[in-house]
């Protein structure tokens, strides 16, 4: 005899319930999503995992300015003790110092660059306002009666005391900054006793004050570092391609420092192209994608 339910269906084909049909549609979907999981986990490098270390973190303040500063000391977890290189830079709590330590920390994470430490220094409370007035020629902050002269004596003073607190032995130093930072750089190297052994510039300001840095800069080139320079593809309207290409210009007709210089126009804006151009001055192979 057929068991029969009381619906007039066998038990074998009768219709499944909503509370049925929900709990098995979970169930399932819940096989697929870990699957899926397993799936990505096992694909993607584990960039969660921590791969360097902040070996100072500070706020100074500078008596002839009149304000405070951040420092940011960074290296990897598994540096390459044996030699350093000292990696300085700008703007060290915004956009540009942020896209620079995540870039090295991916590079860290492939077991590149560990002989790298990065030293940043940042402005504090209005930063636009602070950046022009610390890393621009002209002076901006009437109330302070202060230029970038202080500030270029700042982080000199900055660089000389952390390095001799953390770095036993560094075979060279090099600077990297963008916009303001990479304008500061080059008046740090033509207009001082540079230390650095290399400047590293994406989208200088060369245009600020009617390009004041090539009017005032008359001299032969006399130091031993070397400029690399970085524009983006669509920074035209910004004046950032055409006062590079002034600056070009008169490095090419400076005796010992058309042999330093080398300029790039890489993809991207104003802000993309760091990335771009982090990838030709430091080669890790990495991906990086960029807005068109």
């Amino acid at each position: 005899m057929i068991n029969r339910t009381p619906s007039g269906f066998t038990k074998a084909n009768r219709p499944i319930n909503l509370h049925d049909f929900i709990l098995l549609y979970v169930k399932k979907s819940m096989r697929f999503a870990l699957l899926f999981l397993i799936l990505i986990i096992s694909v993607l490098p584990h960039e969660g995992i921590p791969t360097s270390r902040t070996i100072h973190h500070s706020w100074e303040y500078s008596e002839a300015i009149k304000d405070s500063f951040e420092i940011i000391f960074t290296e990897p977890l598994n540096a390459d003790t044996s030699s350093s290189i000292l990696l300085i830079y700008t703007d060290a709590n915004i956009l540009f110092g942020r896209k620079l330590r995540s870039y090295f920390e991916r590079c860290w994470n492939k077991k590149l660059f560990l002989n790298y430490k990065l030293l940043g220094i940042g402005n504090s409370g209005k930063i636009p306002v602070k950046r022009r007035r610390d890393l621009t020629s002209k002076n901006r902050d009437h109330a302070r009666k202060t230029s970038n002269k202080e500030f270029l004596s700042f982080f000199d003073l900055q660089i000389e005391e952390l390095t001799l607190k953390y770095l036993n032995n560094i075979d060279s130093t090099l600077y990297t900054g963008h916009s303001f930072g990479g304008l500061f750089g080059l008046e740090h190297a033509l207009r001082s006793n540079s230390s650095c052994d290399k400047y590293i510039l994406f989208s200088p300001s060369i245009w600020m004050n009617k390009h004041q840095i090539i009017q005032e800069y008359k001299d032969d080139y006399s130091g031993a570092a070397l400029f690399e320079i970085y524009a983006g593809k669509k920074e035209k309207y910004n004046l950032i391609q055409s006062s590079c290409m002034k600056f070009e210009k008169m490095a090419m007709e400076k005796p010992g420092l058309k042999e330093k210089f080398k300029y790039s126009i890489v993809p991207g804006n104003h802000i993309s192209s760091v990335e771009q151009g982090l990838l030709l001055a430091f080669p890790s192979g990495l991906r990086i994608e960029y807005k068109k």
